[in-house]
């Protein structure tokens, strides 16, 4: 009988495990790169279905901005909105936003406060017509912000204050999180 309940206890606690991995919750000891690697992944797929949406539509509808609004602080989802009507009046001409999301890898955190993360990451850039044309030793780095949003849309409680394409190497001489 004593074995029973230990296994159902332990049986327990792993699920109760399980349940945690989709906490978004800033753990404990502060936000880890593996943490902000699931935040990062996340925000990368909501974004990708809104490039996708947008690109099926070939509209900029009320989805396509709440998603925006939810995945990015309000300026950068201004930038976002522009850039996608840029893209619209040239009928949708060098779009190559809508491979799906592109692997993200955290490298390092440069900065963290309890509402602000920059991340420096590893990203597979988007190839083709009206890509950027990065250095081959370039990474990303990305300024996060805490938010309240649409969980639904983005259950992180994070959103992208900008991106920033940087050589390899300068990711410590982003300033950000002030």
């Amino acid at each position: 009988m004593r074995a029973y309940v230990w296994c159902l206890a332990f049986v327990l606690a792993v699920a109760g495990c399980t349940e945690a991995s989709d906490d978004w919750d800033v753990p404990s000891d502060g936000p880890h790169e593996a943490y902000v690697d699931r935040v990062l992944s996340e925000l990368a797929e909501v974004h990708a279905d809104t490039l996708d949406d947008f690109a099926e539509r070939r509209q900029i509808d009320e989805r396509i901005i709440a998603r925006l609004e939810a995945t990015f602080t309000e300026e950068e989802a201004g930038h976002r909105r522009a850039g996608l009507e840029n893209v619209l009046a040239n009928d949708l001409e060098g779009f190559a936003g809508t491979e799906g999301p592109r692997p993200i890898a955290v490298r390092s955190l440069p900065g963290i406060t309890g509402e602000c993360v920059i991340a420096e990451t590893d990203v597979a850039l988007p190839t083709g017509a009206g890509a950027i044309q990065a250095p081959a030793e370039a990474s990303v780095v990305v300024e996060l912000h805490r938010a309240d949003v649409e969980e639904a849309t983005n259950p992180t409680g994070w959103v992208i204050a900008r991106e920033e394409l940087v050589p390899d190497g300068n990711a410590e001489s982003v300033s950000g999180c002030s």
